[in-house]
C-alpha cells in the first residue's frame, strides 16, 4: 500500500517518497498509463505474496521443530555472506562482518541494540549537516 501511494505521489505532485520510486522515475516517466502498470503489478505480487505466505506459514509450522536452530542460523549466515560479496565485492563483506560483530557484540554484552543505532545515526547525521 505504501508503494503504491508512493508512486500516486510522484505521478501527481512529481516528488517521491521512497527509494523505488525514485528509481522508477530515473528509468522512465510516471505517465497515467504506466501508473496503471505499476499499481497492478504491485496489486498482482501482493496477491501471489499472500497465498505463498499462508502457504509456506502452514509448511514450515509443521516442519520447524526438526530444523537444529544453529545449522540454520549458520546457513543463513554463510548465504548472506555470499550474497553481500557477489553484490558488492570485498568491501561489502568487510563491512558486513564489521557490523554482523557489532550486532553481536551487543546481545553477549547485554546492550540494547537501540544503543548502537545511536551511536552509528549521530556521526552520519553530523556528517550530512555540518
Amino acid at each position: 500500500m505504501v508503494a503504491g501511494l508512493s508512486f500516486i505521489a510522484l505521478y501527481s505532485i512529481q516528488k517521491s517518497r521512497t527509494g523505488a520510486a525514485v528509481a522508477i522515475s530515473k528509468i522512465t516517466e510516471i505517465t497515467l498509463t504506466n501508473l496503471f502498470y505499476i499499481l497492478g503489478t504491485i496489486t498482482i505480487a501482493g496477491i501471489i505474496a499472500f497465498f505463498l505466505t499462508i502457504f509456506l506459514a502452514k509448511f514450515f509450522s509443521k516442519k520447524i521443530s526438526k530444523i537444529k536452530y544453529n545449522k540454520l542460523s549458520f546457513a543463513i549466515l554463510i548465504f548472506l555472506a555470499i550474497i553481500v560479496t557477489i553484490f558488492s565485492s570485498w568491501l561489502g563483506l568487510l563491512v558486513f562482518i564489521v557490523s554482523a560483530s557489532l550486532g553481536l557484540t551487543c546481545i553477549f554484552l547485554g546492550i540494547r541494540r537501540i544503543h548502537l543505532m545511536g551511536a552509528l545515526l549521530l556521526p552520519t547525521i553530523l556528517f550530512y549537516l555540518l
